[in-house]
């Protein structure tokens, strides 16, 4: 049987070709060297939760359309709430208790919240200020958040009506 394989590209081999200055060549093999060693398997971890974060909102969006009011939106409502309850509930396991490994903050806060609504981390920022005492800027925070991510989206709707 054969299977396609995806040949190996020599990029040892190659590059100094290319390149007729070493010092870039250089350069290049530590920028390689850096990134690979700086990524690691974190942006992988991260890759996947978001994945099952982004399909598990699509779930919980269209179940929520099935069960509730489609006119308004709480299936947003929903998830945002209950991404806030899941951060909160993640943090405090991972971070401040440290019941699981540091990875699955990646996965599950970074990764799976992130995909599932980014509003988790709004929520558990604003808290933090909160809980460190920074009471006027978590307020400013929140306010300015809101006001402004409702201000862009009513722009950005605008900007299409205009151009388009």
């Amino acid at each position: 049987m054969s299977r396609h394989l995806v040949p190996s590209f020599p990029l040892q081999t190659f590059l100094p070709k290319v390149l007729s200055n070493i010092h870039e060549y250089v350069i290049i093999k530590n920028i390689f060297k850096i990134i690979s060693r700086e990524l690691s398997h974190e942006p992988l971890y991260i890759a996947i939760g978001g994945a099952f974060g982004a399909v598990l909102r699509y779930l919980a969006g269209n179940a929520a359309v099935k069960y509730f009011n489609p006119q308004l939106p709480y299936g947003t409502f929903i998830i945002n709430i209950s991404g806030c309850f899941l951060m909160g509930l993640l943090m405090t396991l991972i971070v401040d208790k440290g019941l699981l490994p540091p990875v699955w903050r990646l996965f599950l806060c970074v990764g799976v919240l992130g995909g599932f609504t980014t509003f988790s981390s709004f929520g558990y920022e604003v808290y933090t200020l909160f809980a460190e005492g920074n009471l006027a800027c978590a307020l400013l925070y929140a306010a300015l958040s809101c006001l402004l991510g409702v201000l862009a989206a009513a722009f950005g709707v605008l900007a299409v009506k205009i151009l388009i």
